[in-house]
């Protein structure tokens, strides 16, 4: 529980977020916090069976005692999550899966998980980004930016519609389709056109008569 409670604080995370969002493999999107309550036991188990079936005589003679059996009892048997049991890791990470699929905020995600590369950003460890770009980037990967629509969650009569538009005003809205955020869309494509430009420069590549004399030395942010 100190785990998520500091993960949840460093990032800056709405109280609502599911832990299925922490807990679920980056390729699902989630952030792949290691879950101690099944990844010891499951852990515990495999050093048990590695024990009793040791090449060394002595080792597996020191197996046979009853605190060995004893801790064996304790650590056998499935993992369990809030009355769920779950036999493997694998089933844990699809338990975890599962349920951020099925939450409002990942409902979108299944499609992202057939491109695992995109989501390297997420546990490479790499100084592209700064800590608080990364906060936000995690944000926006978890849909916990404050729109109206996610801000109006429990709180009936506010308003979550657009207020240029007049439809719920989702985090896919306000990004991608809003006319009031069109200018900073063109921005950041022409920023990432710019950015794949001068890398290929870099090596050597021609590039086509309109990249001639531009500026690659952009500020590229989140």
């Amino acid at each position: 529980i100190y785990i998520r409670v500091a993960v949840r604080s460093w990032l800056k995370m709405p109280h609502d977020v599911t832990d299925a969002f922490l807990y679920a493999d980056t390729s699902c999107g989630g952030l792949k916090v290691l879950h101690l309550e099944t990844s010891v036991r499951f852990l515990r188990q495999r050093r048990l069976a590695k024990l009793l079936g040791s090449s060394d005589p002595l080792v597996r003679m020191a197996s046979q005692t009853c605190v060995v059996g004893t801790t064996q009892r304790y650590w056998a048997g499935p993992a369990r999550i809030k009355g769920t049991e779950l036999a493997t890791q694998r089933e844990v990470d699809r338990y975890w899966r599962g349920r951020l699929w099925e939450s409002v905020d990942g409902t979108g995600l299944p499609p992202a998980s057939e491109v695992p590369r995109v989501h390297q950003w997420a546990t490479s460890g790499r100084g592209l980004m700064s800590g608080a770009d990364f906060v936000r980037a995690v944000a926006v990967r978890g849909a916990s930016v404050a729109t109206p629509l996610r801000s109006s969650r429990g709180r009936p009569g506010v308003d979550s519609d657009c207020a240029v538009c007049r439809v719920p005003a989702s985090l896919g809205h306000v990004s991608q389709s809003c006319p009031s955020t069109h200018g900073l869309r063109v921005r950041r494509h022409d920023d990432l056109v710019k950015f794949v430009a001068g890398r290929l420069v870099r090596c050597g590549c021609e590039l086509p008569n309109k990249f001639q004399g531009v500026n690659y030395q952009i500020s590229f942010s989140i």
